[in-house]
């Protein structure tokens, strides 16, 4: 399984829903777009929500008519974003070291907290295929997952580094299924 453990800098607890297995998802980005965004945005959103929803998640997004903008990306910034109770998909201002379009986090000071995704506006430079992957991969992170330790082997959105694909395979659902409980 590639859930939460000891990395080099800090210890990620689990996130944890009391919904299980609805895990409910508050998009506060679509508001702070233009009409023809928002339907490029809530396709690449929905194709995430449904990727995961393969592991007996089931991802219910409710859209924030409020623009709702992260004012940094420290973690306390994160922190402060965070909705609890929701996965919240929130705005980053910058984007994150000099690459980074997204990042899927949650507080590891609180392993009862909710977590969050954050797209900036470094990702309305990518292509379609590639703001899915950016958005799957993220929402991953969100749920408890890690870099998957076996990309040599499969295709996964959880590769780090490799964008071969923008599905989870089999041991990303299956750590899902067994970090929250879930029959397969």
């Amino acid at each position: 399984m590639h859930g939460p453990g000891f990395s080099a800098t800090s210890y990620y607890y689990a996130p944890t829903w009391p919904t299980l297995p609805v895990v409910p998802v508050l998009d506060c980005v679509v508001s702070t777009l233009k009409p023809r965004k928002q339907a490029k945005w809530r396709a690449a959103r929905d194709y995430a929500l449904q990727a995961w929803e393969a592991a007996g998640l089931e991802l219910v997004e409710l859209e924030d008519p409020r623009a709702h903008y992260m004012t940094g990306i420290t973690d306390e910034d994160f922190q402060r974003a965070i909705v609890p109770g929701y996965l919240t998909l929130a705005r980053l201002p910058v984007k994150m070291a000099d690459r980074y379009a997204a990042g899927g986090w949650w507080p590891a000071t609180d392993p009862g907290s909710i977590v969050g995704v954050y797209i900036n506006l470094g990702y309305w430079a990518l292509g379609a295929w590639n703001q899915k992957f950016v958005l799957t991969h993220e929402m991953g992170h969100a749920l408890g997952l890690k870099h998957s330790p076996y990309c040599s082997r499969t295709g996964s959105v959880m590769c780090g580094t490799s964008w071969n694909t923008i599905l989870p395979d089999a041991h990303d659902l299956a750590s899902l299924r067994a970090y929250y409980g879930l029959e397969s």
